[in-house]
């Protein structure tokens, strides 16, 4: 079974859900976003009953952008001194950076 696919069957029921976000984006706030929709919308049992779950994880390959590209905006500050000084991080500590130098890039 693939780690990553658009047709994620369930055991006990026809539902299918999907991991990929649509159009295979590189990192960034709107694709983080786009992923935690994702993740709402496709979370199911194995019965096809939808299920909450909160992600932890940040889960990218060894491609230094990608993952300079994720640190950087789970650090991100604001300088007191700027026009953007009371804007709130809101990834700040949500998120853990995992890089899999060796994570398969197939679908199979």
């Amino acid at each position: 079974m693939a780690l990553a696919s658009t047709v994620h069957t369930l055991t006990g029921s026809a539902t299918t859900y999907s991991n990929i976000i649509s159009g295979n984006p590189q990192f960034s706030k709107g694709s983080l976003e786009n992923a935690e929709k994702l993740f709402v919308e496709e979370t199911y049992d194995n019965l096809g009953v939808k299920m909450y779950m909160e992600p932890d994880c940040i889960i990218l390959t060894d491609d230094p952008n990608s993952n300079n590209q994720a640190k950087e905006l789970l650090h991100a500050t604001a300088n007191v001194d700027t026009s953007n000084s009371g804007t709130f991080n809101a990834y700040s500590n949500k998120y853990k950076v995992v890089s899999v130098p060796r994570i398969a890039t197939t679908a199979s």
